[in-house]
Protein backbone atom coordinates (compact mmCIF):
# COMPACT_ATOMS: atom_id res chain seq x y z
CA UNK A 1 0.00 0.00 0.00
CA UNK A 2 1.52 2.88 -1.09
CA UNK A 3 1.07 6.14 1.33
CA UNK A 4 1.11 9.54 0.81
CA UNK A 5 4.96 10.58 0.93
CA UNK A 6 5.37 7.77 -1.50
CA UNK A 7 3.39 9.28 -4.18
CA UNK A 8 5.20 12.46 -3.49
CA UNK A 9 8.61 11.01 -4.21
CA UNK A 10 7.42 9.51 -6.66
CA UNK A 11 5.97 12.41 -8.30
CA UNK A 12 9.50 14.94 -7.68
CA UNK A 13 11.49 12.21 -9.21
CA UNK A 14 9.61 12.21 -12.44
CA UNK A 15 9.35 16.13 -12.50
CA UNK A 16 13.43 15.25 -11.99
CA UNK A 17 13.39 12.98 -14.98
CA UNK A 18 11.55 15.52 -17.58
CA UNK A 19 13.71 18.17 -15.99
CA UNK A 20 16.69 16.36 -17.34
CA UNK A 21 14.78 15.77 -20.71
CA UNK A 22 13.87 19.55 -21.04
CA UNK A 23 17.56 20.29 -20.53
CA UNK A 24 18.65 17.66 -22.72
CA UNK A 25 16.34 19.26 -25.40
CA UNK A 26 17.57 22.30 -24.75
CA UNK A 27 21.19 22.06 -25.07
CA UNK A 28 20.53 19.18 -28.44
CA UNK A 29 18.44 22.13 -30.14
CA UNK A 30 21.41 24.94 -29.09
CA UNK A 31 24.09 22.72 -30.51
CA UNK A 32 22.21 22.43 -33.82
CA UNK A 33 21.56 26.30 -33.59
CA UNK A 34 25.74 26.86 -33.21
CA UNK A 35 26.31 24.57 -36.23
CA UNK A 36 23.80 26.56 -37.98
CA UNK A 37 25.70 29.56 -37.18
CA UNK A 38 28.88 28.36 -39.07
CA UNK A 39 29.36 30.07 -41.75
CA UNK A 40 32.26 29.48 -44.58
CA UNK A 41 35.75 31.11 -43.90
CA UNK A 42 35.50 33.59 -45.95
CA UNK A 43 39.06 34.70 -46.09
CA UNK A 44 40.24 30.72 -47.37
CA UNK A 45 42.30 30.93 -50.71
CA UNK A 46 40.04 29.63 -53.66
CA UNK A 47 36.78 30.84 -52.47
CA UNK A 48 36.39 33.75 -55.26
CA UNK A 49 38.09 33.46 -58.38
CA UNK A 50 42.14 34.81 -58.72
CA UNK A 51 42.44 38.44 -58.36
CA UNK A 52 38.87 39.36 -56.74
CA UNK A 53 38.16 39.98 -52.95
CA UNK A 54 35.19 37.94 -51.03
CA UNK A 55 33.00 40.86 -49.68
CA UNK A 56 32.89 39.10 -46.04
CA UNK A 57 36.41 39.15 -45.71
CA UNK A 58 37.80 40.88 -42.96
CA UNK A 59 34.34 42.96 -44.00
CA UNK A 60 32.55 44.78 -40.69
CA UNK A 61 29.02 44.54 -41.91
CA UNK A 62 28.21 48.49 -41.20
CA UNK A 63 26.51 50.87 -43.19
CA UNK A 64 28.98 52.46 -45.74
CA UNK A 65 29.67 56.34 -46.83
CA UNK A 66 26.92 56.50 -49.19
CA UNK A 67 24.23 55.71 -47.15
CA UNK A 68 23.67 59.27 -45.94
CA UNK A 69 20.61 60.14 -44.14
CA UNK A 70 18.65 57.40 -41.79
CA UNK A 71 20.40 54.25 -43.60
CA UNK A 72 17.98 51.24 -42.15
CA UNK A 73 18.49 47.17 -42.88
CA UNK A 74 14.90 46.38 -44.05
CA UNK A 75 14.46 42.70 -42.15
CA UNK A 76 13.70 39.69 -44.31
CA UNK A 77 10.39 38.71 -42.23
CA UNK A 78 8.46 35.79 -43.74
CA UNK A 79 6.56 38.33 -45.86
CA UNK A 80 9.43 39.59 -47.92
CA UNK A 81 10.85 35.90 -48.37
CA UNK A 82 7.70 34.51 -49.45
CA UNK A 83 7.01 37.61 -51.82
CA UNK A 84 10.46 36.99 -53.49
CA UNK A 85 10.32 33.04 -53.20
CA UNK A 86 7.02 33.18 -54.98
CA UNK A 87 7.64 35.64 -57.35
CA UNK A 88 10.75 33.74 -58.80
CA UNK A 89 9.09 30.48 -58.52
CA UNK A 90 6.15 31.63 -60.65
CA UNK A 91 8.08 32.91 -63.50
CA UNK A 92 10.56 30.01 -63.48
CA UNK A 93 7.43 27.74 -63.56
CA UNK A 94 5.85 29.66 -66.11
CA UNK A 95 8.79 29.24 -68.37
CA UNK A 96 9.44 25.41 -67.17
CA UNK A 97 5.68 24.77 -68.50
CA UNK A 98 6.43 26.08 -71.79
CA UNK A 99 3.67 28.95 -71.36
CA UNK A 100 6.40 31.67 -72.21
CA UNK A 101 5.30 32.31 -76.08
CA UNK A 102 9.03 32.65 -77.33
CA UNK A 103 11.09 30.12 -74.77
CA UNK A 104 10.97 26.48 -75.10
CA UNK A 105 9.33 24.62 -71.67
CA UNK A 106 12.36 23.27 -69.16
CA UNK A 107 13.30 19.60 -68.49
CA UNK A 108 15.02 19.99 -65.03
CA UNK A 109 13.82 23.72 -63.80
CA UNK A 110 14.52 23.88 -59.94
CA UNK A 111 12.71 25.34 -57.29
CA UNK A 112 13.67 28.07 -55.14
CA UNK A 113 14.24 27.96 -51.35
CA UNK A 114 15.58 30.59 -49.02
CA UNK A 115 19.23 31.02 -47.98
CA UNK A 116 20.30 32.93 -44.96
CA UNK A 117 23.89 32.63 -45.90
CA UNK A 118 23.15 34.12 -48.90
CA UNK A 119 20.73 36.60 -47.58
CA UNK A 120 23.66 37.54 -45.10
CA UNK A 121 26.13 37.85 -47.96
CA UNK A 122 23.83 40.14 -49.31
CA UNK A 123 23.53 42.43 -46.30
CA UNK A 124 27.44 43.78 -46.89
CA UNK A 125 26.37 45.02 -50.33
CA UNK A 126 23.01 46.62 -49.45
CA UNK A 127 24.92 48.21 -46.48
CA UNK A 128 26.82 49.50 -48.89
CA UNK A 129 24.39 51.72 -50.43
CA UNK A 130 26.56 51.25 -53.43
CA UNK A 131 25.06 50.46 -56.45
CA UNK A 132 27.16 47.99 -57.85
CA UNK A 133 28.07 44.27 -57.90
CA UNK A 134 30.23 42.97 -55.20
CA UNK A 135 33.23 40.84 -56.85
CA UNK A 136 32.47 37.76 -54.89
CA UNK A 137 29.80 36.55 -52.70
CA UNK A 138 30.79 32.37 -52.93
CA UNK A 139 30.04 30.22 -49.50
CA UNK A 140 31.45 26.54 -48.98
CA UNK A 141 28.57 24.94 -50.11
CA UNK A 142 27.79 27.29 -53.45
CA UNK A 143 31.23 28.35 -55.31
CA UNK A 144 29.24 29.66 -58.42
CA UNK A 145 27.31 31.90 -57.00
CA UNK A 146 25.41 34.82 -59.10
CA UNK A 147 23.97 38.23 -57.66
CA UNK A 148 21.49 40.71 -58.99
CA UNK A 149 20.43 44.30 -57.61
CA UNK A 150 18.43 46.66 -57.93
CA UNK A 151 17.41 50.56 -56.69
CA UNK A 152 14.77 52.75 -56.87
CA UNK A 153 14.49 56.15 -55.08
CA UNK A 154 11.69 58.64 -55.72
CA UNK A 155 10.08 62.29 -53.59
CA UNK A 156 6.94 62.61 -52.74
CA UNK A 157 5.48 59.37 -53.00
CA UNK A 158 3.84 56.91 -50.35
CA UNK A 159 5.56 53.14 -51.60
CA UNK A 160 5.63 50.90 -49.24
CA UNK A 161 9.24 48.57 -48.84
CA UNK A 162 6.45 45.44 -49.88
CA UNK A 163 5.61 47.49 -53.36
CA UNK A 164 9.47 48.61 -54.22
CA UNK A 165 10.61 44.90 -53.56
CA UNK A 166 7.77 43.83 -56.15
CA UNK A 167 8.86 46.26 -58.75
CA UNK A 168 12.13 45.87 -58.71
CA UNK A 169 11.90 41.86 -59.43
CA UNK A 170 9.53 42.58 -62.05
CA UNK A 171 12.03 44.70 -63.61
CA UNK A 172 14.46 41.59 -63.42
CA UNK A 173 11.72 39.49 -65.19
CA UNK A 174 10.31 41.94 -67.50
CA UNK A 175 14.56 41.37 -69.23
CA UNK A 176 12.84 38.55 -70.96
CA UNK A 177 11.22 40.89 -73.69
CA UNK A 178 14.48 41.54 -74.59
CA UNK A 179 15.91 38.04 -74.66
CA UNK A 180 15.96 35.49 -77.47
CA UNK A 181 15.93 31.89 -77.08
CA UNK A 182 19.45 31.67 -78.31
CA UNK A 183 20.65 33.65 -75.49
CA UNK A 184 19.40 30.90 -72.79
CA UNK A 185 20.89 27.97 -75.22
CA UNK A 186 24.36 29.43 -74.71
CA UNK A 187 25.08 31.93 -72.41
CA UNK A 188 27.40 34.51 -74.00
CA UNK A 189 28.77 37.36 -71.00
CA UNK A 190 28.63 40.08 -73.81
CA UNK A 191 27.13 43.81 -73.72
CA UNK A 192 23.51 42.28 -74.99
CA UNK A 193 23.60 39.80 -71.33
CA UNK A 194 24.47 42.65 -69.01
CA UNK A 195 20.70 43.85 -69.88
CA UNK A 196 19.05 40.97 -69.84
CA UNK A 197 20.97 39.04 -67.10
CA UNK A 198 18.71 39.32 -64.62
CA UNK A 199 16.00 37.65 -66.19
CA UNK A 200 18.32 34.67 -67.01
CA UNK A 201 19.23 34.79 -63.52
CA UNK A 202 16.09 34.37 -62.21
CA UNK A 203 15.54 31.60 -64.43
CA UNK A 204 18.36 29.54 -64.55
CA UNK A 205 17.51 26.04 -64.23
CA UNK A 206 20.45 24.60 -61.99
CA UNK A 207 19.92 27.74 -59.09
CA UNK A 208 18.19 26.09 -56.13
CA UNK A 209 18.06 28.74 -53.71
CA UNK A 210 18.45 32.58 -53.46
CA UNK A 211 18.78 34.85 -49.83
CA UNK A 212 17.91 38.84 -50.04
CA UNK A 213 18.57 42.33 -48.20
CA UNK A 214 17.21 45.34 -48.33
CA UNK A 215 18.13 48.77 -46.89
CA UNK A 216 16.34 51.98 -47.16
CA UNK A 217 18.25 55.10 -47.02
CA UNK A 218 17.51 58.88 -47.53
CA UNK A 219 19.77 61.41 -50.26
CA UNK A 220 19.45 65.34 -50.13
CA UNK A 221 19.37 66.79 -54.23
CA UNK A 222 18.64 70.34 -55.27
CA UNK A 223 17.25 70.49 -51.47
CA UNK A 224 14.91 68.00 -52.28
CA UNK A 225 14.62 64.39 -49.87
CA UNK A 226 14.61 61.32 -51.74
CA UNK A 227 14.20 58.05 -50.23
CA UNK A 228 16.41 55.01 -51.52
CA UNK A 229 15.66 51.45 -51.42
CA UNK A 230 18.19 49.14 -52.54
CA UNK A 231 17.88 45.24 -52.67
CA UNK A 232 20.61 42.67 -53.14
CA UNK A 233 19.82 38.99 -54.25
CA UNK A 234 22.65 36.38 -54.08
CA UNK A 235 22.08 33.46 -55.76
CA UNK A 236 23.22 29.70 -55.31
CA UNK A 237 24.63 29.23 -59.32
CA UNK A 238 25.07 32.19 -61.17
CA UNK A 239 25.11 32.63 -65.12
CA UNK A 240 27.93 30.42 -66.31
CA UNK A 241 29.90 31.37 -69.69
CA UNK A 242 28.81 29.21 -72.82
CA UNK A 243 26.51 26.85 -70.39
CA UNK A 244 22.62 26.72 -70.99
CA UNK A 245 20.92 29.11 -68.93
CA UNK A 246 18.22 25.70 -68.98
CA UNK A 247 17.88 22.99 -71.05
CA UNK A 248 15.01 22.54 -73.90
CA UNK A 249 12.99 19.72 -73.75
CA UNK A 250 9.62 18.08 -71.76
CA UNK A 251 8.74 19.80 -68.23
CA UNK A 252 10.63 18.00 -65.52
CA UNK A 253 11.71 14.70 -67.91
CA UNK A 254 15.13 15.13 -66.67
CA UNK A 255 13.61 15.88 -62.62
CA UNK A 256 15.39 13.23 -60.16
CA UNK A 257 12.11 12.91 -58.88
CA UNK A 258 9.41 14.38 -60.90
CA UNK A 259 7.31 17.00 -60.65
CA UNK A 260 6.34 19.28 -58.09
CA UNK A 261 2.44 18.76 -57.04
CA UNK A 262 0.43 21.60 -56.27
CA UNK A 263 1.02 25.47 -58.40
CA UNK A 264 4.46 25.04 -59.08
CA UNK A 265 3.79 22.30 -61.46
CA UNK A 266 6.86 22.20 -63.90
CA UNK A 267 9.45 22.68 -61.14
CA UNK A 268 11.27 19.78 -60.26
CA UNK A 269 10.44 18.20 -57.05
CA UNK A 270 13.27 18.34 -54.43
CA UNK A 271 14.09 15.60 -51.58
CA UNK A 272 12.24 17.93 -48.82
CA UNK A 273 8.87 17.45 -50.94
CA UNK A 274 8.63 13.72 -52.11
Amino acid sequence: MSTQSDRRGRYRDSLQAWSTIVVLVIIILSSGLAQARQTTDYCRAGLCPRGTHHIACNGNNKFGKDCSSRPMLIKMTPKYVNLILNYHNSKRNRLACGSMRRFASATSMQKLRWNDELAHLAEYNAKSCNFAHDECHNTDRFPFTGQSIGMKWFHGMNLTATQVVRDLIRKWYLEHKLTKQRDLDHFEANDHSFVIGHFTQMIHADTTEIGCALVRFFKHNNNLQFLHYYLVCNYSEGNIQERPVYRKGKRCSKCKNGCTRGKYRCLCRDWNNL
